[in-house]
């Protein structure tokens, strides 16, 4: 039977979250603040807009870019509505 010694990977100091500490170093506006009824917000035009701006940043027709978004969009939204 061998035994394992060492730290975790929670336990090391050099191993922590790098995206965490770099979103708490940037400044965002206060506008960010302000908390959204997602119950009120229309879903179809918040998906056509998503689906023109991906169209407009990326230059390509491809739907999946599009797609992945709004699915991750609807996702969050089940989440905070408890679907």
């Amino acid at each position: 039977m061998s035994q394992f010694r060492g730290t975790t990977l929670e336990q090391d100091g050099r191993w922590n979250d790098k995206q965490q500490k770099h979103l708490a170093s940037m400044k965002f506006p206060k506008i960010f603040e302000t908390k959204v009824d997602i119950s009120k917000v229309q879903m179809a035009v918040i998906k056509q807009w998503i689906i023109k701006r991906v169209m407009e940043l990326t230059a390509n027709d491809d739907d999946v870019i599009p797609n992945y978004i709004i699915s991750m969009l609807e996702e969050k939204v089940r989440l905070v509505l408890n679907l």
